[in-house]
């Protein structure tokens, strides 16, 4: 009996191991996983310039907003001193033109 089974278990264990063997991976394997790394860093970095181009672009939308809505306090002065002359002077007008 030990005859005819230790050839079957050979056998076996031959057949076991190429199996183990064909399920290593070979050097086109590596190649291929290599490529789809390289593809995904590819993917990866023209993802961060999408993002990187589209945070510029909110940035510089954001300033424009800001700066044209931005309170000059100065611009503002000037405004009123201005208006508040011209108020005077209308005034100074009007009183002369109700005195004649």
């Amino acid at each position: 009996m030990n005859n005819i089974s230790q050839p079957y278990n050979v056998v076996q264990q031959e057949t076991h191991q190429s199996k183990m063997k064909s399920n290593l991976p070979t050097n086109q394997d590596y190649l291929g996983l290599t490529t789809k790394i390289t593809g995904l860093e590819t993917n990866v970095n023209a993802l961060k310039t999408d993002i990187t181009q589209k945070v510029n672009n909110l940035e510089n939308k954001y300033d424009k907003f800001e700066h044209g809505y931005t309170i000059d306090s100065d611009a503002i002065a000037t405004s009123i001193n201005k208006n508040y002359d011209t108020t005077q002077k209308m005034h100074e007008i009007l009183k002369r033109g109700i005195k004649i």
